[in-house]
């Protein structure tokens, strides 16, 4: 790259990105080709490698934008091109397509962290015999160990009276859903979870839970929801919820 603008790619390079030769060479790197959210930390690096402030084959991973829209995650070893009196005037970059190992890794991790929150509730399912105490242990270590936003458990009897909650990470925003489980309206991801076994994933809690408190705030996030049974079948049901790896869930509902 010189002063930005691409000057040079390679057969690699296009295909990754999806474009021709001629579509790339003489566009501006970062606003064509860098994610808005990543272009002033790109830029930053750009004008630092241009600066000498720091060392050209520094080694930096940020994703690309594609044709298809689609992004990819880049690994970069840079050296700084330099001109007859040393002054440097580009930017040599040497890319590797490291996606599907980055994808691989966080299947990894995200068996390890499944594994370690089924150990935790397993322990805690031995240990702990107050069933409030339990099921908000169960909610602290989901938002600890599992890495979720939040979680919450509802206890009801056989006549599927409210008995209890428990809630992490959501705090006062929490107390409309108690109130409406009182008064014997069950939310939507509550009645998913009473009409299917498995668990349930909403993408879109915002537009698909319109009746639930939790729609009206400004940050929501993908859910997890199931139907957990009694206390005796909780293990069970907690293995079936947090180990499915295609859901990447953040919310985390659960009725008992």
């Amino acid at each position: 790259m010189d002063l930005k603008r691409v000057t040079l790619i390679n057969k690699k390079g296009c295909e990754v990105l999806g474009f021709g030769e001629q579509e790339i060479i003489g566009k501006d790197w970062i606003v064509s080709f860098v994610p808005e959210r990543d272009r002033f930390a790109v830029r930053t690096v750009f004008t630092k490698l241009m600066s000498g402030e720091i060392e050209a084959a520094e080694y930096y991973e940020n994703p690309v934008l594609t044709k298809s829209g689609g992004e990819r995650i880049i690994s970069w070893y840079n050296t700084v091109l330099k001109n007859s009196d040393g002054k440097i005037i580009g930017v040599f970059s040497s890319g590797e397509d490291i996606t599907d190992r980055k994808k691989a890794e966080e299947k990894v991790l995200h068996l390890n962290l499944a594994l370690r929150a089924i150990r935790n509730v397993g322990r805690l399912i031995i240990k702990e015999k107050n069933p409030e105490t339990l099921i908000k242990g169960i909610c602290d270590n989901l938002t600890e160990t599992r890495g979720y936003y939040n979680t919450w458990i509802a206890l009801f009897d056989r006549s599927r009276q409210l008995i209890t909650t428990a809630e992490s990470g959501l705090n006062d925003h929490f107390s409309p859903i108690v109130e409406q489980l009182r008064s014997g309206s069950v939310t939507y991801c509550g009645r998913r979870a009473l009409d299917e076994e498995d668990a349930v994933a909403i993408k879109d809690p915002a537009s698909t839970c319109t009746g639930c408190p939790l729609s009206n705030r400004s940050e929501t996030y993908p859910s997890t929801v199931a139907w957990l049974g009694g206390v005796p079948s909780l293990y069970r049901s907690m293995e079936k919820t947090i180990m499915p790896s295609n859901i990447q869930s953040t919310a985390t509902p659960f009725l008992m």
